[in-house]
C-alpha cells in the first residue's frame, strides 16, 4: 500500500502529485491513513481466517508477555535484565550530556 501511495503521489508524467495536490492530504495525514487501512484490512483478516492449531505455533510463540525473562527450568534469566538495566543507564547519560 505504502508503494502504490507513493507511485500515486510522485509525478512521473505532469507535475501533479495527485494524493498531495488533488486530494489535499497532506504527507502526515497520508501516513495516518495509510496506517489506518492496514489496521482495519490487518484486523479483518484475522477476524475471518480460522484460528491457527495450538500445536503448530507452540514453537513460535512465547506462553506470557515475560515469559523471555525465565529458562526453561522456571529460574530468572538474567541476561535480559542485565542488558536492559544497562541500556536505561546509557539512555539516561546520554539524556543528561546532551539534553
Amino acid at each position: 500500500m505504502g508503494l502504490a501511495a507513493f507511485l500515486i503521489d510522485f509525478p512521473i508524467v505532469g507535475d501533479t502529485k495527485i494524493i498531495t495536490d488533488t486530494w489535499g492530504i497532506s504527507f502526515m495525514m497520508q501516513a495516518w491513513w495509510l496506517f489506518v487501512c492496514c489496521t482495519v484490512i490487518y484486523v479483518g483478516v484475522s477476524l475471518l481466517t480460522p484460528k491457527p492449531d495450538y500445536q503448530k505455533i507452540a514453537t513460535c510463540t512465547l506462553s506470557s508477555p515475560l515469559a523471555f525473562l525465565k529458562k526453561d527450568e522456571g529460574e530468572a534469566n538474567r541476561g535480559p535484565l542485565l542488558l536492559s538495566g544497562l541500556l536505561v543507564l546509557v539512555m539516561i547519560l546520554l539524556y543528561s550530556l546532551f539534553g
